[in-house]
């Protein structure tokens, strides 16, 4: 290392910068003027993807937003992109069907909020995605977390499009009618169907269901969810 006792004029102030040690202060020729800087190519690979993947899962939370703003999120969208890029092919090609089975709220699970079991499937030949779930004849098929809660709702929700591509996602969503807590004294069903013209690119197809206080969503997380219940892609 130069040492210096006295230290002399800076050579040139755009190529020099001033290195101060407990041994004293020197001049060193600031990085990559004397040898180019070189970009580790692991390091560049990563960081292309951590772009890649970001950019898409923003664009993903993004769409899904109107859905996702009242609920209790964390980090999910850390959790998103993590499993993003764990499932980047090594071909270059973003895959979403990673995100299946992501439930939204951690502290607050969609699955432990319905109360049973709930079916639903996607039929490629008729292109339509539908939902079924059991209406008990009282007490729902959510669980009431309080007396103010009057009654619950499904929504069926469809995201389609490139997630690498700025405004091209789209979104579709189905509604339930509106469910009493008290039942009608009659079992029933919901069946929800969302038929789709199948479009080159991706494919996220969730659940979310609500609880409702006075008709309203009711406020606390703990009342609401969504799931992602599978993900793919069409050619």
């Amino acid at each position: 290392m130069p040492i210096r006792d006295k230290l002399p004029p800076c050579p040139d102030p755009e190529r020099y910068s001033l290195v101060r040690t407990k041994e004293g202060e020197f001049w060193r020729l600031k990085r990559g003027l004397k040898k180019p800087a070189i970009l580790n190519n692991k390091l560049r690979e990563n960081s292309e993807l951590v772009k890649k993947t970001s950019s898409a899962g923003s664009r993903i939370y993004g769409i899904l937003h109107p859905f996702l703003a009242d609920l209790d999120l964390q980090r999910i969208f850390n959790k998103m992109i993590t499993l993003l890029r764990k499932g980047f092919h090594a071909d270059g090609r973003l895959d979403v069907s990673v995100l299946r089975d992501l439930d939204l709220q951690k502290d607050y699970p969609l699955r432990k909020l319905i109360r049973g079991g709930f079916q639903w499937q996607h039929d490629r030949e008729h292109h339509v995605f539908r939902f079924r779930i059991a209406i008990p004849e009282r007490n729902g098929a959510l669980l009431r977390k309080n007396k103010l809660m009057s009654s619950y709702r499904f929504i069926i929700i469809l995201v389609h499009g490139n997630p690498e591509q700025e405004g091209s996602m789209k979104l579709k969503s189905v509604k339930s009618e509106d469910y009493s807590f008290a039942g009608t004294g009659v079992a029933s069903e919901c069946l929800l169907e969302l038929p789709y013209t199948p479009e080159p690119g991706q494919w996220l197809f969730c659940l979310r269901a609500e609880a409702l206080e006075e008709g309203r969503v009711a406020a606390h997380p703990k009342s609401k969810g969504l799931l992602i219940l599978d993900g793919g892609r069409w050619e």
